[in-house]
């Protein structure tokens, strides 16, 4: 189809045009395929249909509200609930799931084709058209008084043609559609016969989703890791919320390594290792982040599924022991210890006391108003402090505004206040309890206007419980996503037939082929059946009602130029166990169909099924190391026993195979439990003459920045997190940015020396050709370690980095320093680095008496006219304004003292230098940040051995005084603060906190 949309549309023309899409196809994406395909996309704007024609028609409806599907099926159950008793076919049906969608979709066809009264009243079923026709009166009356809706704008759209050229995706369209389609002067868009050349076929076929996964993944790895070439990556999935779960916990498993290849030799050294490259995040989810996946969805989930549950203390213990419960806002002061020891108060307070309600229960139970042994009695007085019985109190009374009262007579006239009150504490409730984040806050934002909607329309909502209501609400929630990043094809993309189906890729999966696979099955809508259809068209041929088969035939073709999207490879994969009744599922027909066509074969299911079993890709021989990494206990885990002949295993074998859990998940759970940190987790009071190893400047930037992550990652040594959000479109991530630069730098004046002596001073506009030599070479390398995925975004990077470049250059013809040394290490590996002098061993440094050894790289040092010495680190990055009271940023640069004070030590020549900071920025002009060493010096040494002091004795507080936790920190989901409780009581331990703030403020 990408060719189709390509070959119609002028993109030599400089006048605007509008591609037109039936359903919604991610602009950004769609744009990006064209771009890379055609080279530029000129005054391109991409839209829905229904879009189009709403943006078009707003002039037309002023002081008007648009009401979608949703709202028009609230409108819907106002109008139902009025005329039920005039209702006998629909009466049955009313509170009957899903209904009143069903027939707000009905009456909105019946209206985008303008259905006559008099052919529908012609319809064999009498009594349910007619009931349908006093509806769909009812529902255009109420468009009178203020409301407008799809079918409004197309009845309503402007004669005159639109100054944009449109061009539109043909597509089964209603008969206002056609019509505006025609008046508009659309072109119509239709696939060409042949898309594509055809590709590569392959395939292959797991037991489960997630070892289909972990295949695809380890597949796509591969092929990063040896293709250097573009490559573009579509992975096409039936049911794209299951399929960002497994997808995401394949890719961890390999970016963390911990996968073994069992080789049929089974010996060690056989074993191989497969991880995805460093730094790769590797898939780009193209709808977002299922609402589900985020800690307020699945907050959500827990609470929805309580409900369900009769507001069992089970279910309740279940959400507050969960990891996405937010048991800070609960603690006012408290130890997290005390959290988790008042949830053993829900389990002892006796069942029957529930009754009473839950806040009662506790109390009763607390204060011994019940009839206990002495034992027990005595344990309550010793067992739980009054935090802990506070904390079990107030999680019990916002849970019990969740509940209905209990023995209270039904009284319809108060039902409705009741059910709103209940909605908003189920707001207040979610608000307070869940962490948040960026994805947190648009998925509660997302809820809370869901939640708020049903609260204005509760009279036109109708007399629904409490609990069909949150089921309503979780079902507006399945298949809805948070869109949290840029789509590109930096990265695979991840979607289903809707999402890639106008794309083009070099490289196609299709995952799920098994039996109910793609394409989308489709059922008869149950208020107008296929018969019903082909009656009124035979009354008048112009409506466009479509049956089964022709949606059927639809998602078929859709199917059909999927396939043709790839360029070189096509993997079709199936995972054939059903977990739950583990019988072997079939193959998909299409499949079946796929591969006898490409490989000219007439197998059936079972045959096929044999074939795709032999190859090595179907095998199920990786095998997970650690149980997290498993993605069913057993599947793994037996799997492996297995493979070392125990025939018998049971759960203290597969512990003893599978003993450790992630390092920072045991961190965690072992700190909820325990109160050995304080209340803060990270101020340990260790020993100020404990012995600490070699430190660098970039160690004191994490420590002034924020002490409670160095803690995490220098003392605990946790591995950060991998997060797999793609937010670049750019071709090198900003680290390696800055490593290019460095390079080239360092590159440049080595080639100078061997030009004009090893201290050359000067550079004339000549030697540019050597500088753009060096630039160019460099680029060759990085393409190798850092494939191109994408031309048009390696572009604009390369444009960055010759601007950058360029910068610096400018400035190097103007510089008539004496050139000394270029990336001069101390205590690191020399490799890269200058020769002229390097010291192997670390630098040891005096802080006022502390002496402490440093490692490092200068970037550059340059001798004046003067014979002045000056230190230069290159930044890349933002630039800072110099503050005479902050010589250091507030700790955040301490690469002056470091380096100043490292120098005299490599080279005793080198003394009293002055620091610069040379800021590369995309404006023309290399700004600088300069520091007159010899001026702050004594203030640098009382600065290091503050730092050092509070390293060695263990204050590592989070960093909340600014409330500058950002959830881009890599340690962010390990954090202890989750901040809204720190920021609570941080004024109130000033001591703990105040390293924080002397450091930042330079204040001592």
């Amino acid at each position: 189809m990408l060719n189709s949309i390509i070959i119609a549309i002028d993109f030599t023309d400089v006048a605007s045009k509008v591609l037109i899409t039936p359903t919604f196809i991610n602009p950004g994406i769609l744009k990006r395929s064209i771009a890379i395909e055609k080279g530029k996309v000129l005054n391109l704007k991409i839209k829905t249909l229904e879009v189009f024609i709403y943006e078009n028609t707003l002039d037309q409806f002023k002081d008007k509200a648009y009401l979608n599907l949703n709202d028009i099926a609230l409108k819907l159950t106002d109008i139902l609930d009025k005329t039920k008793d005039k209702l006998n076919y629909f009466k049955g049906a009313l509170h009957f799931p899903g209904f009143r969608r069903h027939l707000a979709r009905l009456i909105l066809d019946l209206r985008l084709n303008e259905a006559d009264g008099k052919h529908l009243e012609k319809l064999e079923n009498i009594t349910k058209w007619q009931e349908t026709i006093i509806i769909k009166n009812l529902y255009e009356k109420l468009l009178e008084n203020g409301y407008y809706d799809y079918a409004s704008c197309l009845s309503n759209i402007p004669s005159k043609r639109i100054s944009d050229k449109l061009f539109i995706i043909d597509s089964q369209y209603s008969k206002l559609e056609v019509e505006a389609i025609d008046t508009l002067g659309m072109t119509i868009i239709k696939p060409g016969s042949s898309e594509a050349s055809k590709p590569k076929l392959n395939a292959f076929c797991s037991e489960t989703i997630h070892q289909e996964c972990l295949q695809i993944t380890r597949q796509i790895s591969n092929e990063i890791k040896l293709n250097t070439s573009t490559t573009r990556i579509g992975i096409c999935v039936p049911d794209y919320d299951s399929y960002f779960d497994a997808l995401n916990e394949a890719q961890g498993v390999l970016l963390r390594g911990s996968i073994n290849k069992i080789t049929e030799k089974e010996s060690s050294e056989d074993n191989e290792k497969e991880t995805i490259p460093a730094g790769q995040n590797l898939y780009h989810f193209i709808k977002g982040t299922p609402v589900f996946n985020t800690l307020h969805g699945k907050l959500w989930q827990y609470l929805a599924e309580w409900i369900r549950t009769d507001y069992s203390v089970y279910g309740m213990l279940k959400i507050l022991r969960s990891g996405v419960f937010n048991f800070h806002s609960v603690l006012k002061g408290a130890e997290p210890a005390d959290f988790f020891k008042a949830l053993s108060i829900f389990t002892k307070t006796p069942s029957k006391l529930v009754q009473k309600g839950f806040k009662d229960s506790i109390d009763i139970y607390l204060s011994n108003k019940i009839i206990k042994d002495e034992e027990d009695n005595a344990e309550i007085k010793t067992k739980y402090t009054d935090p802990q019985k506070n904390i079990a109190l107030s999680l019990a009374q916002d849970f019990e505004s969740l509940v209905p009262e209990v023995n209270e007579e039904p009284d319809e006239t108060k039902e409705k206040d009741k059910l709103k009150q209940r909605l908003n504490s189920v707001q207040t409730f979610l608000k307070k309890y869940t962490y948040i984040n960026e994805l947190s806050k648009k998925s509660l934002a997302r809820i809370n206007n869901i939640l708020q909607v049903i609260c204005d329309n509760l009279n036109e909502y109708g007399k629904d419980t409490f609990e069909a209501i949150i089921n309503d609400v979780t079902e507006r929630m399945s298949n809805s996503h948070i869109i949290d990043s840029i789509p590109s094809f930096n990265h695979p993309i991840v979607g289903d037939l809707y999402d890639l189906k106008y794309m083009r890729f070099d490289m196609l999966y299709i995952a799920g082929l098994n039996e109910g696979g793609l394409p989308k099955e489709i059922s008869q809508d149950p208020l107008i059946l296929d018969e019903e259809k082909s009656e009124l068209i035979k009354l008048n041929n112009n409506y466009k009602f479509y049956s089964i088969e022709q949606r059927h035939e639809e998602y078929e073709k859709e199917f059909s130029m999927l396939t043709e999207s790839a360029n070189n490879e096509l993997i079709l994969s199936a995972p054939l166990r059903d977990l739950s009744t583990n019988r072997e599922k079939l193959l998909s027909r299409y499949f079946l169909e796929i591969w006898n066509r490409n490989n000219d074969s007439r197998l059936d299911f079972r045959q096929l099924t044999d074939e795709l079993r032999k190859l090595p890709e179907s095998r199920n021989d990786f095998i997970a190391l650690k149980a997290e990494d498993s993605f069913y206990k057993y599947e793994t885990g037996i799997s492996y026993l297995h493979k070392i002949n125990i025939e018998k295993a049971d759960d203290k074998l597969l512990l003893k195979h599978f003993p450790s859990a992630e390092k920072s998940n045991e961190y965690i759970s072992e700190r909820y439990k325990s109160d050995k940190f304080g209340k803060y987790w990270g101020i340990l009071g260790l020993d100020i003459n404990r012995a600490l190893p070699v430190l660098s400047a970039s160690r004191l930037s994490a420590f002034a920045k924020c002490p409670y992550k160095y803690f995490l990652k220098y003392e605990l040594n946790l591995d950060a997190p991998e997060e797999y959000d793609n937010i670049s479109l750019e071709w090198l991530d900003t680290m390696t940015i800055g490593n290019f630069l460095h390079t080239l730098f360092h590159n440049f004046s080595e080639a100078m020396r061997k030009k004009r002596g090893k201290e050359y001073s000067v550079v004339e506009q000549s030697d540019h050709e050597i500088f753009t030599k060096e630039f160019d070479e460099l680029i060759k390398t990085y393409k190798i370690s850092n494939p191109i995925n994408s031309e048009v975004y390696f572009e604009f990077g390369m444009k960055d980095l010759k601007e950058k470049a360029d910068i610096f250059f400018e400035d190097e013809l103007n510089n008539k320093n004496k050139r000394l040394y270029t990336e001069l290490a101390y205590g690191i590996p020399k490799d890269g680095r200058d020769t002229l002098s390097y010291s192997k061993e670390p630098i040891e440094i005096d802080a006022n008496g502390i002496r402490i050894k440093f490692r490092g790289s200068i970037d550059r040092i340059d001798e004046t006219s003067d014979n002045k010495f000056v230190l230069i680190d290159y930044k890349t990055g933002k630039e800072k304004t110099f503050d005479e009271s902050k010589p250091f940023a507030g700790g955040s640069l301490p690469q002056t003292g470091v380096y100043c004070e490292a120098i005299t030590s490599i080279d005793n020549k080198i003394s009293n230098p002055t620091f610069e900071y040379w800021y590369l920025t995309q404006y023309g002009v290399n700004k600088t940040f300069k520091v007159d060493y010899v001026k702050y010096k004594d203030k640098f040494k009382i600065l290091l051995k503050f730092i050092i002091e509070n390293i060695k004795t263990g204050n590592f507080p989070p960093n909340v005084v600014e409330r500058t936790c950002s959830e881009y920190c890599d340690y962010f989901s390990v954090c202890a603060d989750k901040r809204t409780w720190l920021f609570e009581i941080q004024k109130k331990y000033t001591d703990e906190y105040g390293i924080i703030k002397n450091i930042q403020k330079e204040e001592f």
